[in-house]
């Protein structure tokens, strides 16, 4: 269980929805590069911009669709970044949802829409497990701390020359 952060600020919507669309945008980037790839050597077909369209409204649907989630969350439980398994399968779930519909939508149900979802499910999988997105991120008291430290040690590294 995530504890609650005592120095908790809640962060705006907007601004939690803007990192989520420039974190998903690098996710969707490396997507709509995966997809395309494999489009080519599977199907046969170089259908990147397609492949990018899809990428692009896929991301904009699903990072507001898991922000929406995730703020009542983060409030219930008093920390921005609170972690936990919950999260990471609603994020996952989420990218599940929103690109089956955005690429049966623009596709239809073709091999193209499958090698879509499937490398969007893959990009999202392979950084939920690299960021470690289950485990909870910094406090604001743990941030200053380090960044005390940081510095300190920064000005020590000055005062040496």
């Amino acid at each position: 269980m995530t504890t609650p952060d005592p120095d908790w600020i809640p962060y705006k919507f907007s601004h939690v929805y803007q990192g989520h669309l420039i974190t998903g945008g690098i996710l969707g980037f490396c997507t709509a590069v995966l997809a395309s790839i494999l489009n080519r050597l599977l199907v046969g077909q170089f259908q990147f911009g397609i492949i990018l369209g899809i990428t692009i409204l896929s991301v904009i649907a699903a990072e507001f669709l898991i922000v929406t989630i995730r703020q009542p969350y983060t409030r219930k439980v008093r920390h921005n970044d609170p972690g936990g398994w919950l999260m990471v399968f609603v994020e996952l779930l989420a990218t599940l949802l929103v690109y089956s519909l955005v690429a049966i939508a623009l596709v239809g149900v073709t091999k193209t829409a499958w090698i879509v979802l499937g490398c969007a499910m893959a990009v999202r999988l392979a950084s939920q497990i690299m960021t470690k997105s289950w485990e909870p991120g910094w406090t604001r008291a743990a941030f200053k701390e380090t960044w005390e430290e940081t510095k300190k040690m920064t000005q020590e590294l000055a005062n040496e020359d």
